[in-house]
């Protein structure tokens, strides 16, 4: 189901990509996920010490998860260090697993903002 709705989100920008082949690269360039039991609670951690340019992505991917919508841009991919991608990566496979209900998600992108 995941899958379906991530596939038909687009952006609005021109150097928009749509989520689903966002993803894609981002978990192709994390190579893995990061190895982690909680991928929401280690984000909110993590972005604590990330920079503002790679929050706002994690939070735009968090977001694009809940929603399959995205205003993603392909500038986006290049600003996660080698650590936050793989994070992301997490992420994405825990939202693909079911592991969290759409209301920890949402819960969770409220925090992090």
């Amino acid at each position: 189901m995941a899958d379906r709705r991530l596939s038909h989100a687009r952006s609005g920008y021109d150097k928009g990509v749509d989520a689903a082949r966002f993803f894609i690269e981002l978990q192709t360039r994390a190579g893995a996920p990061a190895d982690v039991r909680d991928p929401l609670t280690a984000a909110r951690a993590y972005l604590d010490n990330a920079c503002e340019d790679e929050a706002r992505a994690l939070r735009l991917v968090i977001g694009a998860l809940l929603s399959g919508r995205a205003d993603l841009e392909e500038a986006d991919l290049w600003t996660f260090t080698p650590e936050g991608a793989r994070l992301a990566a997490a992420l994405i496979d825990a939202q693909m697993r079911g592991l969290y209900k759409d209301s920890e998600w949402r819960s969770a992108l409220l925090r992090l903002v």
